[in-house]
């Protein structure tokens, strides 16, 4: 019958798992690359501005740019929800017990535009990650990629492979925002825009 072949069912092997997270990181690359231009754009600052000339040395640095990326991902992070399954009683601050073994569906989204965590919590303001001006606040407060022992594999890839996107991008073309085109978020498994993000591009005259 159907049931017994669902308990027959083999479980999921790690390699499906990571090809899950690859598909992911493809995602986010280019698509990061819009979402800063745009969140850049929409609240007045200028894409060109983010770097100068970059030596290919230093295209794993890039302080500013990771802080515009982390913003970005603070704002709209790819995974709105996830789902973990409590290991032992957790007690809120209200006094309110959650028991173990319950399964809780957590926001990132949510948690993301906490105002009582993220003052102005709407406006795209990078320096909330300036590394050199630290806030106190919950490391569990920014999970763009979860976190935990069921975290994303690769987000440290995921994050090098951004950084160089986004900068070898502003390196060479001018982008900017078509506002004849209104952005409206899609959730989806991954959060997506219906009619995706229409920029428009203009190469850069070579440096000398």
């Amino acid at each position: 019958n159907r049931r017994s072949k669902a308990a027959a069912k083999p479980p999921r092997r790690p390699q499906e798992s990571c090809w899950r997270h690859v598909g992911l990181l493809r995602w986010e690359s280019p698509v990061c690359v819009c979402v800063c231009v745009w969140g850049r754009w929409c609240h007045g600052g200028s894409a060109s501005n983010y770097i100068s000339i970059v030596p290919r040395d230093d295209l794993t640095q890039l302080p500013f740019t990771t802080m515009c990326i982390k913003e970005s991902l603070r704002q709209y992070p790819p995974v709105t929800l996830v789902s973990r399954r409590c290991t032992e009683d957790i007690k809120l601050p209200d006094g309110r017990i959650i028991p173990k073994g319950i399964i809780c569906v957590v926001s990132i989204y949510g948690t993301h535009h906490n105002p009582t965590v993220w003052p102005d919590s709407k406006v795209y303001n990078p320096y909330r990650f300036d590394p050199d001006n630290p806030q106190q606040r919950s490391p569990l407060a920014y999970v763009p990629f979860s976190a935990g022992p069921r975290n994303c594999i690769g987000q440290s890839f995921a994050m090098a492979e951004m950084r160089v996107v986004v900068a070898l991008t502003l390196l060479r073309f001018r982008l900017s925002v078509d506002r004849t085109r209104k952005v409206r978020r899609k959730p989806e498994l991954i959060l997506r825009t219906e009619n995706g993000i229409w920029l428009k591009v203009e190469p850069l005259p070579p440096r000398a």
